[in-house]
């Protein structure tokens, strides 16, 4: 049961333990006696406005008001009857409390939580109320606690619906759906697990047991929803759900106009998201026109130094294909840098025909000539070399400390690279740190601020000095922003190859997952490095008995069955981030719910990994994924145990005269840091490239461009940036 304070049948206001009052509680279920119960004591009491606002009851509300009661008082939330009104969705209700409570100066009251009644209004799609808001004064600028204006909420919300009716199922369920008939329309009509009342969601697949898998707005991936939970929802038909997205994006038109008069339009969010990269995420063709036609900045860059066209291609949600390319479209058409980044030969003549500034720079320091040349888009970077010449602008590097003279050269653009040094182009030094293996895009350097963000795909980056055999090499890596999910720091020889590609799917290992690299990793908890001898699938040992060893050095206490305990290693290093996490992963094994995995659901677990019922008879793509299972289960063997923060300092040094590579930090050479690795010298080659790996989060490098943090482990080591490349 929720402990009950003094007074929390009677004072709706008084907050429980758990951040919520008492019709709070009321609310969220339908079943409970307890809840019916404190529902019949609020309704009973007739005292409170902010209780009659919250269940809607327009009457009472009339009531309140009539006899004097205080429009701007606050329940323990801090919200006032007008926000409570809005945040459950009551028209009625709020529209009677618009006039009167901004007369009562508390129109722009924001809750502990940031929620103000444009924002509520906003959050539940209430058009007519957002309208009267808008025409009472409300401040549509005011974020919430995540930084999110009314405006971006809507385009989010908007961008939800859009995205759920639009699309169709995932591919491996849609024979089930045909059969079952699922592929519904929902709303959750009471609050459960997750949640919240008022989600819509839809119905992706029904299982044999009659649970099915909801994918509702606001969550990621599909929500598994219990059969004896199905009661909690209510069927749409398609019409409810066109009626609502229709009504949503009347909502975001009439925000546009206000948020754009007050300078609000490209407030970011917490993450660096704008209004306009909310609605090209979501692949809302329309909104983006509106946006883009009202001054929506194009060139803003989020926290991970992707801008709205950077995130439209990306399509991190896997929105329609013709969807994106429309909003690609619209994108191209009001920026010459966005025509040019897609390659749009026509578009970039038109824009600078229409005299666009060929000088101007986008959030990553790039004019569009640098843009065109770094995508390797020749024909649109062969309109832009004359007039950007013309500019003086032909030498603009950007902040990855890239000309378009030395994007064209690495690209192979020869053509343009010509015409570049024919206009005087200058010759470039190749920047310090470069992307050495991932997609385009994926990373971000700023070769002045010396940081790297890694924008969600994997990827790495590659010194372009060389410590040489015989020398002593150290560098620094300061973690501004964690990457809690695949931080690999360490060295890579000239054997470790360069994969660059176009998309995701080619990306390329990172730094350790051969035996020509090397590096650790705080998040996982781990040394990565591939021995020579490490990949021999001989046939005299199977992939079941690889496994059962697997199993067996797991089982630390040898009594036939994993604890959580000696479950979490394996977690970690395969990307559960946290002990919520590592116990998602550890139930999903633990088909039999006793607290253990036995050695038949583990291997269960795997065989489903794979897709396969056989593990001794798997093809070449399953065969990889179990050796890399195996690889990983290998090295947590030989754990390296330490933790990363925020503000830690590691540094990295090789000595490849006694074929070493040393660890610290924060200064600190102690246990479990100092020498984690002996080095091969055939794996070696040549000498050793500072090179590092991640997928999210942010590092600033030093090669030596500044003053060291801390000491390497002897003072013959050099800086790494005393190197030639």
């Amino acid at each position: 049961m929720y402990p009950r304070p003094r007074h929390a049948l009677t004072d709706t206001s008084c907050p429980l333990q758990c951040g919520k009052t008492a019709l709070d509680v009321a609310g969220e279920g339908c079943g409970d006696e307890a809840k019916e119960e404190v529902v019949k004591a609020v309704f009973a009491a007739r005292h409170s406005l902010l209780a009659a606002a919250q269940v809607g009851d327009a009457e009472l509300v009339a009531q309140h008001m009539a006899q004097g009661a205080d429009l701007a008082a606050r329940n323990g939330c801090g919200r006032t009857a007008l926000v409570v009104a809005c945040a459950h969705g009551h028209e009625k209700a709020a529209m009677l409390l618009v006039e009167p409570t901004r007369a009562a100066g508390a129109l722009d009251a924001v809750s502990n939580d940031g929620l103000s009644s444009l924002m509520a209004a906003s959050e539940k799609g209430l058009t007519g109320i957002v309208r009267e808001l808008l025409a009472a004064g409300a401040k549509p600028e005011l974020p919430d606690r995540r930084g999110m204006t009314a405006l971006a909420v809507a385009c989010v919300k908007l961008g939800n619906v859009e995205r759920l009716s639009g699309g169709g199922a995932p591919a491996a369920h849609r024979e089930a759906i045909r059969r079952l008939g699922s592929g519904s329309w929902v709303r959750a009509t009471v609050t459960f697990e997750n949640v919240p009342k008022g989600s819509l969601g839809k119905v992706t697949y029904v299982n044999k047991h009659g649970d099915a898998c909801i994918c509702f707005e606001g969550l990621d991936g599909g929500h598994l929803v219990w059969k004896s939970n199905l009661g909690n929802i209510s069927v749409l038909s398609q019409k409810d759900v066109l009626k609502e997205r229709a009504r949503l994006a009347e909502l975001v038109a009439m925000l546009i106009a206000p948020t754009q008069a007050v300078g609000g339009l490209d407030v970011p969010n917490d993450d660096g998201a704008t209004a306009l990269m909310h609605a090209c995420v979501a692949g809302v063709c329309g909104v983006v026109e509106l946006l883009v036609a009202a001054g929506a900045n194009l060139d803003l860059i989020n926290k991970e130094s992707k801008t709205a066209l950077d995130l439209s291609l990306q399509n991190p949600l896997g929105i329609d294909g013709d969807k994106m390319a429309a909003v690609v479209g619209v994108l191209a058409k009001h920026s010459l840098r966005a025509a040019a980044q897609v390659g749009d030969a026509e578009l970039v003549a038109e824009h600078i025909a229409q005299g666009a500034d060929l000088a101007a720079r986008n959030g990553c320091g790039r004019t569009a000539l640098v843009v065109a040349c770094a995508h390797g888009h020749e024909k649109a970077a062969a309109h832009l070399v004359v007039p950007t010449h013309a500019t003086g602008a032909i030498n603009v590097v950007g902040g990855d400390g890239f000309s378009a003279l030395l994007w064209a050269e690495e690209r192979g653009l020869d053509g343009v690279a010509q015409s570049l040094r024919e206009c005087g182009a200058a010759a470039v030094r190749r920047p310090a740190l470069t992307l050495f293996r991932g997609e385009w895009g994926a990373v971000q350097v700023d070769i002045e601020e010396r940081t790297v963000v890694f924008a969600g795909s994997f990827a790495t980056v590659r010194s372009a000095q060389r410590c040489p055999l015989g020398g002593k090499g150290y560098y620094e890596i300061e973690i501004l922003e964690i990457d809690n999910e695949a931080p690999q720091y360490g060295f890579a020889a000239p054997a470790f190859g360069r994969v660059i590609a176009e998309s995701k799917t080619q990306s390329g290992e990172g730094v350790g997952d051969d035996e020509h690299s090397w590096a650790v990793d705080g998040a996982r908890q781990l040394k990565w490095h591939v021995s020579g001898d490490a990949d021999d699938t001989t046939n005299t040992v199977t992939n079941t008995a690889r496994l059962s060893e697997a199993f067996g050095d797991l089982d630390r206490d040898g009594d036939g069955v994993l604890s959580l305990a000696e479950f979490t290693p394996l977690a970690k290093a395969v990307g559960a981030d946290g002990a919520d996490a590592v116990q998602e992963m550890f139930n999903d094994l633990d088909t039999h719910s006793n607290g253990v995995i036995s050695e038949s659901e583990f291997f269960a677990f795997f065989r489903h990994c794979l897709e396969c019922d056989d593990l001794d008879g798997l093809g070449d793509d399953a065969q990889e994924g179990l050796y890399r299972l195996l690889h990983i289960l290998h090295m947590i063997k030989d754990p390296y145990e330490c933790t990363w923060q925020d503000g830690d300092v590691i540094g990295l040094a090789c000595d490849l005269d006694k074929m070493q590579i040393h660890i610290s930090l924060n200064g600190s050479f102690a246990a479990p840091h100092g020498v984690v690795f002996e080095l091969a010298p055939d794996a070696v080659g040549e000498g050793l490239f500072a090179a590092f790996s991640g997928k999210r989060g942010k590092v600033r490098f030093n090669f030596a461009e500044a003053d060291f943090r801390h000491a390497p482990p002897a003072a013959d080591f050099q800086a790494y940036a005393a190197f030639e490349g």
